[in-house]
């Protein structure tokens, strides 16, 4: 356009007129592209920072973690091993890892896309029905509960499969190949110890029901105020009486809700657990527990975990067989993080590459822009002037 108006104007001045109409379009376009530009440096220096700064997360811990609060770095971890730091030690030679297989393992960046990769945690995540395993592991103290290795597919359990980690890598000889998160001590098997797995003479069900609205569908969104109601269901399914000894992980519950009614359990405020008394069930026959919850007033804003990627996550969960989902009216910041987290990890070099392109791109076009507002201006002082 540019360079035909200035061809076409010493044999037709009359385009002086189309001359001055486009000297206005481009000073419209140099102010839109003068706020692009300054807008795109905010937006790209902003998120240059928070790649150089990452924010550390106020949820770092979650009662799911093998090592709550994770640790710094080998010998940190060999430390907690010797000194069997919340039954650390128990927990990994139970699974068939060792001293001197930690001894020989290295700090990588991994993904666990792998459908074959489990993980290991202190709470039932996914529930038998989704492929869960629960692994027997003598303790004696306030850690005393089983181990629950959760499919990492299963997208219930405490790690991303999209996102990576940082962990220590290694081989047992008894295990093969596993990992152990930086953040959580979580430990990644792609095997599993069968001669530990625990056996269930057990069915398990729980069913939500939200009282509020009358509704027995999970999938219905939790509101402030609503009270929902949770039934579990224990059916023996051996040929003999068997003792059915309950005890249920509701941490994810009690981030939305309060236990306004435990029914006949004791609510382990510590652990954040339902413990109750046990009770012989004959052959075939089931018995039943209920609890209530009554969802917070003011539903909190609180960051997702770093450890535990369903922690703070805008639904409610617990397990037992089965999984129960029920997904809670966050407040709006909310939605963006968790969009957030949903988007793919791309390398630093890459997005740095890409912003300074794009920022050099935006320079060079604004620059053009005045370079040609410059040569209109003198092309029309020297018409004015006679010269042209």
């Amino acid at each position: 356009m540019f360079r035909r108006l200035i061809t076409d104007l010493s044999y037709s001045p009359s385009l002086i007129g189309e001359v001055s109409l486009y000297a206005q379009k481009l000073r419209k376009e140099q102010k839109l592209r003068l706020i692009g530009l300054v807008l795109f440096t905010i937006a790209a220096a902003f998120y240059t920072f928070t790649l150089l700064y990452p924010a550390e997360s106020s949820n770092s811990a979650n009662q799911a973690d093998i090592i709550s609060g994770g640790f710094e770095n080998k010998n940190q971890l060999i430390q907690y091993y010797d000194d069997n730091t919340q039954n650390f030690k128990d927990i990994a030679s139970n699974l068939g890892i060792t001293r001197d297989d930690l001894l020989t393992t290295k700090l990588d960046t991994i993904k666990m896309s792998d459908p074959k990769n489990y993980v290991a945690s202190r709470i039932s995540l996914s529930g038998k029905n989704n492929g869960e395993v629960v692994v027997n592991t003598p303790f004696y103290d306030d850690y005393s509960r089983p181990i629950y290795l959760t499919k990492v597919t299963s997208n219930l359990g405490p790690i991303d499969e999209n996102r990576t980690y940082k962990a220590l890598t290694g081989k047992s000889k008894s295990i093969g190949n596993f990992a152990i998160i930086k953040n959580s001590g979580d430990i990644v098997l792609k095997s599993i110890p069968e001669d530990k797995v625990k056996k269930s003479d057990f069915k398990t069900q729980i069913i939500l029901n939200n009282i509020s609205k009358s509704s027995n569908n999970d999938t219905n969104t939790l509101n402030s105020y609503d009270l929902v109601k949770y039934t579990i269901i224990a059916k023996n399914k051996s040929d003999k009486e068997q003792v059915y000894d309950s005890k249920l992980d509701v941490s994810d519950v009690m981030e939305y809700g309060d236990i306004i009614d435990s029914g006949s359990a004791i609510l382990d405020d510590k652990n954040k657990t339902l413990n109750w008394s046990s009770l012989a069930v004959q052959p075939g026959e089931s018995t039943s527990y209920d609890f209530s919850v009554h969802i917070k007033s003011t539903i909190p804003a609180t960051a997702q975990g770093s450890s535990n990627s369903k922690s703070y996550d805008c639904i409610m969960q617990v397990s037992a067989d089965n999984t129960i989902q029920a997904p809670v009216r966050c407040p709006t910041i909310k939605i963006f993080e968790i969009a957030a987290h949903k988007l793919p990890r791309v390398n630093k070099t890459y997005v740095y590459t890409f912003n300074i392109v794009v920022l050099i791109t935006l320079i060079l076009i604004y620059l053009t822009i005045l370079q040609y507002r410059k040569e209109i201006k003198i092309i029309r002082n020297e018409i004015n002037q006679g010269t042209l």
